[in-house]
């Protein structure tokens, strides 16, 4: 019998069919559950138990599996069905689309005029029609019928009568690999299928029989190919499907009022269609009115269910929710403070919350840093399922970042990015990669595996840039220090010592593994060998620990995909096959795993929960759109059940929001970081506001104001200080004691510089020194991890042309003032530093600098005595450091650069630890190249209890700037202070009309220093604060809070 339960209530037909088990007539007959998702199976599982406190020989299935194992399987001894797979078939057309027979067939011009001997292209065009032929064999099963009959559905249909030709050329190349010399395609095997189940045969009918009854719980999704089958199946066990529907009825003589529902159910209807069209079906209504209508959710799925075109106006309230966002990692940071304040109803557990994606591998790094760094009071336990194995860092994403490598190229950066997956680090024992970044920069690699490439590629002194090399130098820097060794002079680096240096030693073996690989680019193997070459890079390049061993289960189920022994592919042809598929893992891990379950978006995944949320509902995101093929035959005549994306997903929503029971929360990004202009939402999101208005008799505008919530760029935005704003977070880092505590931002800076008075944490006297020359770019390098400039970080991967980056010019100026000739400048450029062009446009590019720095070289011989300066080890409050250049009680320091005032800050800052251990005196000695102008301040002696008063002032500031960015720089902070306490004045007196408005000069001021600062210009724009507001305030503060001292130290210097 053919058993059909609806109801609206998932938990209801749980409990249906917990009874309905409870009754087994024969309880050693195996028991078939067949669900849709791993999380679907679960998920039931879990309630089952819960109801009858065992669930015992059963047998959990996915559709497929179902059909494919008792089904099928009976005649796999007797044909090869098996080849009719997608990855099976790829190949067969990919061979048999290079053959002469069809290059020289004009029938099949079209294909054979795009791939135009290109390999690629034939691969995916060979993909796109295997994925056609699979759904032929499903959704047009008479077109298969006929084409194995010799006939075409359509004769005149010139797409119909190629693609014919090729699937019968596709079933006589698989007939070669058939012991019976004969291949059985899906249709085939159909039909034999349903006339043995006809016929009796008693070997097939006694295994179904065996099955006590086969059950399809939370099916959405059913075509009528496998429909008849289960038909048949029916009247000899029997066979029971568990629907939800959101309708008291079946569809029939049914009229839906609302548009939104009759767009968005289209899936559930066809559904409807298909289990109606059989004979043997036996509907059964399982519809529970809800009356509850507390809430806005409530009422809404009350509304859908009663097909009502009203609902009671109960108001807006946070039932549903919808969150605007900038980022993705805004997303997850919102997403973290709403689920915290829906925590605070004591009713919903972090068990009881989902939170679901089109797209799960776009935020599993901002989950993963967000929810792992809250502290222990505000931790939500949570797992996430679904990631795409290679779109995250694991095994699969690590082989295919090395097969993309650049023949030729291999840039410094490309290879550490493949350093730094845990699993290539754990396999060459590497501990700190930014010691491996320290260790290459100082090698000066840039590109090319040896030399012989980098010279047949660049230039001769290209060579010096090559791993090669650049590993030689290495190498020699761990066993010597000094000159230059051997006759081409390499030079071993001299910049790590110890430990450091053992790190930079295990490279070696990590290059020569990428050797290896390199050496396959040009070979052709058979897909088998191709399958071997594979987990040879696993093993080279990968080492799990004891818990991911799951991964390597996974890798290997995806060699098995290369199984021939006679289809051969170049290395170009098998890259793209493995690196441009999509592989998830289908063991359901990390769903209902206790916590919050963040997962992607895919059919009955909304099973009940007390909070659904989706985020990622962007414009292109979702529902996204059919891909349509121009010679798909199925887009000329469209059929019920027909696989349909869009309308899928529009029904994925509409599940979720009918699986809510207590919220329901919806997120996209709405506006653009950069420009910070408006951006669309996903469609469903309008619709769905559409359908609120229209419900509540409201205008959509106005539902839109009301429940979508506009949240600022950063999570300390001083809009989270406006208390008409409603803006609330719980992330620690920005928590009420940082943000919310108090109105005005200086009060804000005043309490914490207060609290921060006792703070003794560890930290370099370089980092703290560093922090006052751009406070917002140390917020973004050291506390979150950003770097907007490459420079910064990344290792480059071309060679100069010209000395154009202030870290060049810095060490090449310092040179010159060391006193170092141009010709050693030019050598130790190009042969140990590598930050100068090559070839003759060294010495002009050194040349030109050197001739800035005649004056400023002369000083320093005169106050050094052309001599070495002596260092002092410094230590206050846990910051220690070095301080070099001393000459008795003198400490002299001279900085080649126009970043003035950023070096000044930074002297100030050493001449106060110096202070702390005596009476010293700086002179501090600068040279702007751009002004053509040198600078020169001498700092007094202070005394040691105020050198430290300043420090505790200045370290607590410093502890501030770590909790979120301090808006102040340097040169405008300066001169703010200089011109408001001490204006310059002209001869009678008057105040000099540039210190008249210091707030109107430093408006000047800020925009000028701003103006090639990425981290200013993003965290603030390019635009100054009004003087009374919060940042302007702010800005006065601290301007006299670091200044103040150093002002009157140098004002009249």
């Amino acid at each position: 019998m053919l058993n059909i339960h609806i109801s609206n209530s998932l938990e209801h037909l749980s409990d249906k069919f917990s009874e309905s088990i409870k009754s087994r007539r024969d309880p050693f007959k195996k028991e078939l559950i067949i669900t849709q998702t791993t999380g679907m199976k679960r998920w039931l599982s879990i309630n089952v138990v819960k109801n009858n406190s065992i669930l015992a020989n059963f047998d959990f299935l996915k559709p497929n599996q179902f059909f494919d194992k008792y089904l099928f399987s009976h005649f796999r001894n007797s044909y090869e069905y098996n080849y009719f797979n997608q990855n099976d078939l790829t190949w067969i057309l990919y061979d048999i689309l290079g053959s002469k027979i069809v290059l020289e067939d004009k029938k099949f011009s079209l294909i054979t005029n795009y791939i135009n001997s290109d390999e690629i292209k034939r691969f995916r065009i060979s993909k796109i029609i295997a994925d056609l032929f699979d759904q032929y064999s499903i959704y047009r099963e008479d077109y298969i019928s006929l084409w194995n009959r010799g006939y075409l559905h359509d004769s005149n249909n010139v797409n119909e009568v190629w693609q014919s030709l090729l699937y019968n050329m596709v079933k006589e190349k698989i007939a070669l690999y058939s012991s019976e010399k004969e291949s059985i395609d899906r249709v085939n095997l159909k039909e034999i299928l349903l006339e043995k189940l006809k016929s009796r045969n008693s070997n097939l009918v006694e295994d179904v029989r065996s099955i006590e009854r086969v059950s399809f719980f939370g099916i959405a999704i059913l075509t009528g190919f496998h429909f008849k089958i289960l038909e048949i199946v029916s009247k000899f066990i029997d066979v029971d499907f568990y629907i939800v529907s959101p309708f008291n009825n079946s569809f029939e003589n049914f009229s839906i009022v609302s548009s939104f529902v009759d767009s968005y159910s289209t899936i559930i209807k066809d559904l409807f269609y298909i289990l109606k069209s059989g004979k043997n079906s036996h509907f059964h209504n399982e519809f529970i009115s809800d009356v509850r209508k507390n809430t806005l959710l409530d009422s809404i799925k009350y509304s859908i269910s009663n097909n009502t075109e009203k609902i009671e106006n109960i108001g807006l309230d946070d039932s549903i929710r919808v969150s605007s966002c900038y980022t993705p990692f805004r997303e997850i940071e919102v997403l973290y403070d709403n689920l915290m304040d829906i925590l605070e109803d004591r009713s919903v557990e972090p068990s009881d919350i989902i939170v679901m994606t089109p797209n799960i591998n776009e935020y599993v790094s901002y989950i993963d840093v967000i929810f792992k760094s809250s502290d222990d009071e505000n931790y939500i336990p949570y797992s996430i399922a679904d990631r795409d194995l290679i779109s995250e860092d694991s095994p699969i994403n690590v082989v295919s970042k090395i097969l993309n490598l650049s023949k030729g190229n291999y840039e410094a950066e490309e290879l550490l990015s493949i350093l730094e997956s845990e699993f290539v680090k754990r396999r060459f024992g590497i501990v700190d990669m930014e010691i491996i970044r320290s260790i290459i920069k100082s090698a000066s690699i840039k590109w090319g595996l040896d030399i012989d490439s980098t010279v047949k590629f660049g230039s001769y002194d290209n060579r010096f840039n090559s791993w090669e090399h650049g590993l030689k130098r290495i190498v020699l820097g761990y066993a010597i220090s000094g000159e230059p060794l051997m006759e081409d002079g390499v030079y071993p680096i001299d910049s790590v010592e110890g430990n450091d240096s053992l790190e930079g030693l295990k490279i070696y073996g990590f290059i020569e593994s990428i050797k290896w690989v390199d050496s396959f680019r040009s070979r052709k193997l058979s897909l088998k060998e191709w399958g071997s070459f594979l987990k040879e890079i696993f093993d080279r390049f990968i080492a799990l620990d004891y818990s991911q061993i799951d991964m390597k289960e996974e890798f290997d189920s995806i060699i098995n995909l290369y199984n021939s022994d006679t289809i051969k592919v170049s290395y170009k042809v098998m890259r793209e096959s493995f690196t441009n598929s999509s592989y998830h893992s289908d063991k359901g891990l990390g769903f209902l795993s206790g916590g919050i379950t963040f997962c992607s978006l895919l059919p009955m995944r909304s099973v009940p929960h007390k909070v659904v949320a989706i985020i990622g509902l962007n414009e292109h995101s979702f529902p996204g759109a059919n891909d349509t093929i121009g010679f798909d035959l199925m887009i000329r005549e469209k059929r019920v059940g027909d696989r349909d994306i869009k309308n899928s997903n529009k029904y994925l929503f509409f599940e979720a929001l009918l699986s809510a029971k207590n919220y329901f929360y919806l997120s996209f990004q709405g506006k653009s970081p950069k420009t910070n202009k408006q951006k669309n939402g996903s469609k469903v999101i309008y619709d769905f506001i559409d359908f609120l208005g229209e419900k509540l008799s409201e205008d959509s505008e106005n539902i839109w104001n009301s429940i979508v919530k506009e949240y600022p760029l950063h999570g300390y935005s001083r809009n989270y200080r406006i208390s008409e704003n409603n803006l609330h977070t719980y992330i620690k880092r920005y928590s009420a004691k940082t943000v919310n505590s108090v109105e005005r931002e200086v009060e804000l800076i005043e309490n914490l510089i207060d609290e921060s008075k006792e703070f003794s944490g560890k930290s370099t006297l370089f980092s703290f020194c560093s922090f006052f020359m751009s406070p917002v770019k140390y917020f973004y390098n050291n506390i979150l991890g950003i770097y907007l400039n490459d420079e910064e970080r990344m290792i480059e991967g071309c060679e100069k042309f010209e000395i154009d980056d202030s870290l060049s010019k810095w060490s090449i100026g310092s040179s010159i003032l060391n006193g170092e000739t141009v010709e050693n400048i030019v050598s130790l450029g190009v042969k140990k530093y590598g930050n100068i062009p090559l070839g003759n446009l060294s010495e002009v590019s050194i040349r030109k600098v050197e001739e800035k720095y005649d004056s400023i070289v002369k000083s320093k011989l005169i106050l050094t005595n052309n001599k070495e300066g002596e260092f002092l080890d410094v230590e206050y409050r846990g910051i220690e450091g070095r301080i070099y250049s001393i000459f008795g009680k003198e400490h002299s320091v001279f900085f080649p650069s126009s970043n003035f005032y950023k070096y000044l800050i930074f002297t100030f800052v050493e001449h106060l630890f110096l202070n702390i251990y005596g009476d010293y005196t700086t002179n501090f000695n600068s040279r702007d190249e751009n002004l053509d102008k040198d600078s020169q301040i001498v700092l007094g002696p202070v005394d040691s209890l105020k050198s430290k008063s300043i420090l505790d002032r200045l370290i607590s500031i410093f502890k501030v700037g770590s909790l979120f960015p301090l808006n102040i720089l340097p040169e405008t902070g300066y001169n703010y202070y200089r011109k408001l306490r001490f204006p310059k004045r002209i001869k009678n007196g008057e105040i000099a009309s540039s210190d008249q408005n210091p707030y109107g000069s430093a408006k000047k001021n800020w925009i000028k220093e701003s103006e090639f600062n990425p981290y200013i210009l993003n965290e603030y724009g390019d635009s100054f604060f009004d003087e009374n507001s919060n940042l302007g305030n702010n800005f006065k503060y601290l301007s006299e809070m670091i200044f103040k001292d150093l002002v009157v130290m140098t004002i009249d210097k």
